[in-house]
């Protein structure tokens, strides 16, 4: 799997005038990142991709076990995951903090681990 890099604001990397391409375990971490930042309603080709944020995450107390199968099912539908070997998701209400942290099996066979803070 190839990709075009993204910075850390999600835009194309450049250097030299060029694009850069990105491969393996980081076009994996970028679809990810990409996927997990989608909201829901996002991208008018299709409004019916991406994350419910506004209708399940960005609430006052969310349903967390509702919100766990939400990200499950977003990083398993990701390119290159085969399955979830770990996965924890917490919630600090008084931060409204959402850490997600799993371990997932590649389709390789290898596993990736993946760690991201969500302020909500």
């Amino acid at each position: 799997m190839a990709n075009l890099e993204l910075d850390t604001d999600g835009d194309l990397f450049v250097t030299n005038n060029a694009l850069n391409i990105v491969e393996g375990d980081a076009a994996i971490r970028q679809h990810l990142s990409v996927r997990l930042q989608f909201f829901k309603g996002e991208w008018v080709m299709d409004v019916r991709l991406g994350i419910p944020y506004y209708e399940y995450v960005l609430v006052k107390n969310p349903d967390l076990s509702l919100v766990r199968s939400i990200f499950r099912k977003a990083i398993l539908d990701t390119p290159g995951i085969a399955s979830l070997e770990e996965f924890a998701l917490s919630y600090d209400n008084p931060s409204r903090v959402l850490g997600l942290s799993f371990t997932a099996k590649k389709t390789d066979g290898d596993l990736l681990d993946y760690s991201k803070e969500f302020i909500i």
